[in-house]
């Protein structure tokens, strides 16, 4: 017999019945067809679009192993261990690019078009999950192996702190570029480069040109800002490589410390190739939508399994199918939607809500040093475009994580204060390029905090404080 399963929280997002199948299923998928691996326990818990994801303990720490191990045993054998996350990044984008332009004139050649590009979506859950969970095996390897050769206690941050410019960052300093030797030219190629940066799904609409107007508006002495910047990653480059030649490491010590910090690199960039395959696969998606007889809203709140088979049979696809609140679940490999009571269901698996009541200032990690006051801005998952654009110059942004879509609040925003991540994370990284005080996993800032109130960020002790 089984025992019960203990569910660790892990994320909050914000999507609809379908990308839950297609990315927690298909990563499911995914981990058995390329290494063998049974992850057999995803909790989530949805209420309207919002979803807190839990995860197996056992299988949180097997899936840690793996990846460590992965990237070891390719160390040692001296073979790129990127190289499986290279090719699963290319072929996702190659499928969308292919697919976009092949001539389809029938139901079934639709059909196969979609069954081939979600087959690779699901490869490429790999490539999303494999930078973030090396936080649970690999990275508090490698930097126990660091603690051993050094007492100084700023090696880690240097080490994980990637010099290569994020997808955001470089994406602004070619802004910066446009800006300083300003053509309507050279704005056409930046939209025409950057455009696909939008597509968080196949319903988003890629940025036009004036999205990169309006940021140039916003842009005060580019020249100093761009040379400031390119400084910054020379800076961090040469930081790098210098502790690695400080140390007199080994052959393999070495390539560890270069594979963490392109791991977090790539967690900052991994994104890019699904967000292009989206914006070129959303020409295929609209001619699924025309034989479904359907909108984006509908079809997202189906599973993945009916909306193929609706497109196999050519059956229209009608009405909200997913519930307001439910449970998407694997447990020990097998699928359950659960949508009767559900409070009780959760009980049940031994997940409780949290009481909030009367919290005057709690505690995080500290990504970025720093101590501000301003208003609290929250951006919820569900009205983040709106939030984003409500944030001032001076106020702290709160969020669950930080994604790149915020980038243009956050350039205004005094301070970030995130509920998840590490000195790792999106907000974390882009914190310490800004150079701004910054708080990660708090665990509860978006549910204690509220629009408006006046908070102080003390990023020198990792506290959040509301100021009466």
């Amino acid at each position: 017999m089984n025992q019960e399963v203990k569910w660790i929280k892990y994320l909050t997002r914000n999507m609809g019945l379908y990308k839950l199948d297609v990315y927690f299923g298909g990563l499911i998928k995914a981990l058995k067809k390329h290494f063998n691996f049974n992850y057999d326990n995803f909790l989530s818990y949805v209420q309207g679009e919002e979803i807190k994801i839990y995860v197996g303990e056992d299988d949180l720490k097997g899936f840690g192993e793996l990846i460590k191990n992965h990237f070891l045993e390719n160390i040692r054998l001296n073979k790129d261990p990127f190289a499986p996350l290279d090719k699963i990044s290319k072929d996702l984008v190659k499928s969308a690019k292919e697919i976009s332009n092949r001539p389809i004139s029938s139901r079934a050649e639709l059909f196969k078009a979609y069954s081939e590009l979600i087959e690779k979506m699901h490869d490429y859950q790999i490539m999303i999950w494999f930078p973030v969970m090396c936080e649970i095996g690999l990275y508090p390897y490698a930097k126990n192996r660091l603690m051993q050769l050094t007492s100084d206690e700023k090696a880690w941050g240097i080490t994980a702190e990637p010099f290569e410019p994020s997808a955001i960052q470089q994406e602004f300093i070619d802004l910066l570029k446009v800006a300083v030797n300003f053509s309507e030219e050279k704005l056409q190629e930046h939209q025409k480069k950057y455009t696909w940066m939008s597509m968080r799904f196949m319903d988003y609409t890629p940025y036009d040109i004036n999205h990169f107007r309006e940021r140039l508006k916003e842009i005060k002495n580019p020249k100093q800002e761009l040379e400031r910047i390119e400084k910054e990653l020379k800076e961090k480059k040469k930081r790098f490589y210098d502790l690695l030649d400080s140390l007199n490491l080994s052959k393999q010590d070495r390539e560890l410390f270069i594979v963490v910090n392109r791991l977090n690199y790539i967690r900052n960039t991994r994104d890019n190739f699904r967000r292009v395959a989206y914006y070129h696969a959303k020409s295929l998606y609209d001619k699924i939508l025309a034989v479904l007889d359907c909108d984006y809203p509908t079809l997202l709140s189906h599973r993945e399994k009916d909306v193929a088979k609706a497109l196999e049979n050519g059956i229209k696809l009608t009405g909200i199918y997913q519930p307001e609140t439910y449970i998407h679940m694997w447990k020990y490999g097998n699928f359950e939607l659960v949508t009767e009571n559900v409070k009780k269901r959760l009980e049940k698996e031994g997940i409780k809500t949290l009481k909030l009541e009367n919290i005057k200032e709690f505690k995080g990690t500290v990504a970025c040093q720093g101590k501000v006051t301003g208003k609290a801005k929250i951006i919820t998952l569900n009205n983040w475009a709106k939030d984003c654009a409500a944030v001032q110059k001076g106020d702290i942004l709160v969020a669950i994580s930080t994604k790149p879509d915020y980038i243009v609040a956050m350039e205004r925003a005094a301070a970030f204060v995130t509920d998840e991540g590490g000195i790792t994370a999106h907000a974390a990284i882009v914190a310490r390029e800004m150079g701004k005080p910054c708080i990660v996993g708090t665990n509860i800032a978006t549910q204690v905090l509220k629009n408006g109130e006046m908070v102080e960020v003390d990023a020198e002790k990792g506290i959040v404080r509301k100021i009466k």
